[in-house]
C-alpha cells in the first residue's frame, strides 16, 4: 500500500488536530501541507488554515489566509462560509465596517441554507457602526430562523440594541427572557443591564427593585455593581460609596470595566484623577496576572487615554496586540494616529460639528456620520465615558449633541474649513419629547425643577460640566419653549453672514436624509437606509436611492 503523498499527510492531520480544537497545531500543519504543494495547493488548505489561525486568536494572519484561498478561485463562486469567515476575521480586528458588505455577500451567497448565526453576527456588527435599527432587524432574523434553538446571547443583544435605541420597555423584556433562558449559566452583567432598563423605565421602580432585594451586604459585588450602575446617574454620594468597594475586590477584568466607565459620571477634578490612576495601577496588577482576552489591555489605554497621558498610551498602544483590542480598536487606533502625527494637535483638519439641541434628531445624524467613514462622537468619548471634550476634537472627526452646542462659536473660528450641521424639529413636538427625556433618565418633571436641581451639588452624573451645559442651554431660560426658541435665533444670527458651504439645517423628523446631507459633505449616498433612532415606531419608510423620506 503506496502511502499518501506529505502534503495530504498533513491536511489530514490538520483536520485531526481541528477536530480536537488544537489550532495552533492544526495551523502549523495546514501551513506544512500548502508550503509542501507550493503554487498547487489546494485552495480550500488556506481556509482551514485562516480558521485554525482565528481560533487561536491571530485574526490578521487569518484574514490574510481567507484572503489567499479567495484570491485562488479567481473567478469561481466564492463559497459562502468562506465570505463569512473572512467579515469574522475582520470584526476581530475592529473593522465593522468591511465585515458588514463581506458578510452581507456571505447571506446572500447562502440563500435558503444561510446559517442563521451569520444574522447575529451581522447583527452585533452593525450595532458597534451604531446602526442600531439594521442591527434590530438582523437580530429578528436570527431569532426567526433558530426559534428555541437560538442561543441566550442573541436575545441578550437584541435587548442591548434596544436600550441603545431608548426602547428601554422592550429591552427590559429581552434582558428577563435571555436571563431565563440561561438559566445558572446567565452572566452577571445580563442582571446589571436589567437594572439599567428598569431604570430608565422607572427610576423609583428601580431603587425600590434594590432596596427590596438588597442583602444588607456591603462586601456583595452583585449587589454592589447594581448600585453603582443605578445609582451613578444621580446619586453621587452613594455611588462613590459602591465604586470604592467594588474596586477592593477589583480582581477580574469585567468589574476593571464596569469601575472604568464609572469614573467619569461620578467623580471631578482631583478626585477623578485619583480613581483613575488607582484603576491604572489594578489594570498592571491584573495584566500581569493574565489577560486571557485582552479586556485589561483595552481598559489600560482607555484609562491612560482618560489621563491624557499621551505618552504613556503610544508605548501601551505600541506594545499592545490589535487583535486583542476587540470593539475599540478602531477607535484606540485613531488616537495612536494622531499622537504620531508631527503637528499634533493640527487645528487644520475639517471636522464635522452636529449643533442640534439633544432630541432633534442628534442620534440619527451621529449614526448617519458614522455610516458615511466618519469617526463620531455623540455626546460622550465611549473610550473615557465622559461628555466630549476639548481634547477630544483632535482624534475623531465628527461630534454631536449638547457639549458641541455649548460653545459652536468658537469651534467655527478654532476648525477653519469644518462644517456645522444644525438638526432641527417642530418646537412642540421638541418640548414634549425633551420633557419625556428628562422624567425618565434624570427624573426632573418640568424646567421648573430642572433649573431647581441644576443648582444644587450632587444631582446628577457629569458634575459641574453637565449643570453647567444643561443650565446654558436650558435652565437659565424661562422654560424649555423659551430655550429652543433662545438658541435656534443664536444659530442663525451667527450662521447668517458665513460661507453656506459651512452650514446645512436638517429636520430628520420630517423626512431629510442622505440626500440633502451627502450633497452638503461632497460624498455618494450609501445603499443602505437612513438610520432614523430613537422615533416614533410608525416613521415612513426610506428610499436607499433617493435618500429621502417616501411614502
Amino acid at each position: 500500500m503506496t502511502a499518501a503523498p506529505v502534503p495530504e499527510r498533513d491536511a489530514e492531520r490538520a483536520a485531526v488536530a481541528m477536530l480536537h480544537s488544537a489550532w495552533t497545531e492544526a495551523e502549523a500543519l495546514w501551513a506544512s501541507a500548502i508550503a509542501s504543494q507550493g503554487a498547487g495547493a489546494n485552495p480550500e488548505w488556506f481556509a482551514m488554515r485562516a480558521w485554525s489561525l482565528g481560533y487561536a486568536g491571530r485574526f490578521g494572519e487569518a484574514l490574510e489566509s481567507f484572503d489567499a484561498a479567495l484570491a485562488r478561485l479567481g473567478d469561481a463562486a466564492h463559497p459562502a462560509d468562506w465570505l463569512a469567515g473572512r467579515a469574522w476575521a475582520l470584526d476581530s480586528l475592529g473593522r465593522q465596517a468591511e465585515a458588514v458588505p463581506e458578510r452581507d455577500r456571505a447571506i446572500e451567497s447562502a440563500g435558503a441554507s444561510v446559517n442563521p448565526e451569520w444574522f447575529a453576527m451581522q447583527a452585533w456588527s452593525l450595532g458597534h457602526l451604531a446602526r442600531f435599527g439594521e442591527a434590530l432587524a438582523r437580530f429578528d432574523a436570527a431569532l426567526a430562523r433558530a426559534g428555541e434553538t437560538a442561543p441566550p446571547e442573541w436575545i441578550a443583544g437584541r435587548a442591548w440594541v434596544l436600550d441603545a435605541l431608548e426602547r428601554p420597555a422592550e429591552a427590559l423584556l429581552d434582558w428577563q427572557r435571555a436571563i431565563e433562558r440561561a438559566g445558572p449559566a446567565a452572566r452577571v452583567d445580563w442582571t446589571d443591564a436589567k437594572l439599567c432598563a428598569l431604570y430608565a423605565v422607572s427610576i423609583r421602580e428601580a431603587e425600590e427593585f434594590l432596596a427590596t432585594h438588597s442583602r444588607g451586604d456591603s462586601r456583595d459585588r452583585t449587589e454592589l455593581i447594581a448600585r453603582l450602575t443605578i445609582f451613578r446617574r444621580r446619586r453621587m454620594p452613594e455611588a462613590r460609596a459602591a465604586f470604592a468597594a467594588l474596586l477592593a475586590q477589583c480582581d477580574e477584568p469585567r468589574i476593571l470595566e464596569i469601575l472604568t466607565d464609572s469614573v467619569a459620571p461620578i467623580f471631578e477634578g482631583v478626585e477623578r484623577t485619583r480613581a483613575l490612576e488607582a484603576l491604572v495601577r489594578e489594570a498592571s496588577r491584573l495584566g500581569a496576572a493574565g489577560d486571557g482576552d485582552g479586556l485589561v489591555e483595552v481598559q489600560r489605554l482607555r484609562l491612560l487615554f482618560a489621563l491624557r497621558d499621551y505618552d504613556g498610551f503610544a508605548r501601551a498602544f505600541a506594545a499592545a496586540d490589535p487583535a486583542r483590542l476587540g470593539k475599540e480598536a478602531d477607535k484606540l487606533r485613531r488616537v495612536a494616529t494622531a499622537l504620531r502625527r508631527p503637528a499634533f494637535p493640527d487645528a487644520t483638519e475639517p471636522k464635522l460639528f452636529g449643533i442640534g439641541l439633544a432630541k432633534t434628531g442628534t442620534t440619527s445624524l451621529a449614526a448617519a456620520l458614522e455610516a458615511l467613514g466618519f469617526a463620531t462622537l455623540h455626546y460622550v468619548n465611549p473610550l473615557t465615558n465622559d461628555l466630549i471634550g476639548a481634547d477630544d476634537y483632535y482624534f475623531f472627526d465628527a461630534f454631536a449633541d449638547t457639549p458641541v452646542c455649548v460653545d459652536f462659536e468658537r469651534l467655527f473660528y478654532t476648525f477653519e474649513g469644518s462644517k456645522f450641521i444644525y438638526t432641527v424639529r417642530d418646537p412642540r413636538a421638541w418640548e414634549r419629547s425633551i420633557t419625556a427625556h428628562m422624567e425618565r433618565h434624570l427624573d426632573v418633571h418640568g424646567h421648573a425643577d430642572l433649573a431647581r436641581k441644576l443648582r444644587l451639588r450632587d444631582q446628577f452624573w457629569y458634575g459641574r460640566r453637565f449643570a453647567e451645559i444643561d443650565s446654558s442651554l436650558f435652565g437659565n431660560h424661562a422654560d424649555l419653549r423659551s430655550a429652543f426658541d433662545t438658541y435656534d435665533k443664536r444659530v442663525r444670527r451667527f450662521f447668517e453672514d458665513k460661507p453656506a458651504e459651512r452650514f446645512l439645517e436638517i429636520d430628520v423628523s420630517s423626512g431629510d436624509g442622505w440626500g440633502r446631507l451627502c450633497r452638503f459633505l461632497g460624498v455618494d449616498v450609501p445603499a443602505v437606509p437612513f438610520p432614523r433612532l430613537n422615533s416614533a415606531p410608525a416613521r415612513a419608510r426610506t428610499s436607499p436611492a433617493s435618500g429621502e423620506e417616501t411614502r
